[in-house]
């Protein structure tokens, strides 16, 4: 007799076997779980994703990755944004009084360089912001892979069958 139907199963994710449910020759019906694999280390990636995440939307200023504030609302770029805006109104004054003769030109270029340096911070915190909008953007991928990771530790049968063939142990896959 041959079997009409054979499928050679294995695990979505890595892990060591803790629990082998069926043996050699078992009947088993579909769905039914076969091997328990170790899912701590699936937690640990679980936990660890969506810590990273949350750390994301803190540095992003947001309470949730559906309710983002548009990036030149995120706190850098407002601190950055004030700062600039700090500096060009000093910058403007030091003109006026350039002009009026009032300081000195190393001032002046002091005042000038100050403003650039503060452009290039503003300039810099709404690139962070875009940066961390992307982290925030493949979050949900990640978190998804290892929630379903976390999910499969159990390898269940696609079909009730005889379990002809068993390559994994418990302690070994």
């Amino acid at each position: 007799l041959a079997a009409q139907d054979e499928v050679t199963i294995s695990p979505q994710a890595e892990g060591v076997v803790v629990k082998v449910m069926a043996d050699l020759g078992d009947l088993v019906k579909a769905g039914q779980p076969l091997i328990e694999l170790d899912a701590e280390k699936l937690r640990y990636n679980l936990d660890q994703q969506k810590a990273m995440l949350a750390s994301v939307l803190t540095k992003y200023g947001a309470t949730s990755a559906t309710k983002l504030p548009a990036e030149k609302d995120t706190p850098d770029a407002r601190r950055a944004e004030a700062e600039l805006e700090q500096a060009r109104q000093a910058r403007q004054r030091a003109v006026e009084m350039s002009n009026s003769k009032l300081i000195s030109q190393q001032a002046m270029d002091d005042a000038d360089s100050v403003y650039k340096a503060k452009q290039a911070t503003y300039d810099s915190a709404l690139q962070t912001a875009r940066n961390l909008k992307s982290e925030i953007d493949v979050a949900p991928a990640a978190l998804n892979l290892a929630e379903r990771q976390r999910d499969t530790a159990n390898i269940r049968a696609p079909l009730g069958a005889a379990a002809q063939d068993r390559r994994g142990t418990r302690g070994h896959l």
